[in-house]
């Protein structure tokens, strides 16, 4: 077990009903997992949450056996749980070797950069020559896999893909574990942190 619920409980103020009401989960390492439900019925909160984001109203997130109360949110942020946002969240005035260049700069990551951000991009299926263009400039599809470079940037034990980004993970994990099944690399490396 990487990741447990315990007891979720979440409402925005007092006077306002609880949206998420008693939930408790265990999430192994190396799985994946659908959240699912209409909306606004309490997804991204959710997941707000377990991305210590937002705390509960009441009840426990443990990652690895810690309550994440007790982890600095930033470090935890950082190094252990990546998400990726139903509204991307990309820094919009810079580029995409940027946008990746941060992430790699917050989670702590040793070496060359932006041979990293280019190694990720193209993981991606980024061009070469978009990769310098600021992101705002990029399409729709572009800054989604932009996001889920600078997701897999940080290398985090736990990736959290928020509403239609859960079904463009999905797909990029078990598209990498088919393609790289003949041996073992970083593509099925990361398919294995998807949960």
């Amino acid at each position: 077990m990487i990741l447990k619920l315990e007891n979720i409980f979440y409402r925005y103020n007092r006077t306002l009903p609880y949206i998420l009401n008693d939930i408790s989960y265990e999430f192994g390492k190396g799985r994946l997992y659908a959240v699912m439900g209409g909306s606004g019925s309490g997804k991204t909160t959710l997941i707000s949450i377990i991305a210590a984001l937002a705390r509960p109203s009441s009840g426990k997130v443990i990652y690895d056996g810690t309550d994440t109360a007790k982890i600095n949110e930033d470090q935890y942020r950082a190094k252990y749980v990546s998400t990726i946002f139903q509204s991307y969240n990309l820094l919009y005035n810079y580029t995409a070797i940027e946008n990746i260049t941060m992430s790699l700069h917050i989670s702590g990551y040793v070496g060359n950069f932006a041979a990293r951000a280019d190694s990720l991009l193209n993981e991606v299926g980024i061009p070469e020559e978009k990769r310098k263009y600021t992101v705002q400039n990029l399409s729709g599809g572009e800054q989604q896999r932009i996001a889920i470079a600078r997701a897999l940037a940080a290398d985090s034990e736990v990736i959290l893909a928020d509403v239609k980004w859960s079904t463009v993970l999905i797909v990029y994990c078990v598209y990498n574990v088919q393609k790289k099944s003949e041996k073992r690399t970083a593509y099925t490396k990361r398919a294995e942190k998807c949960v």
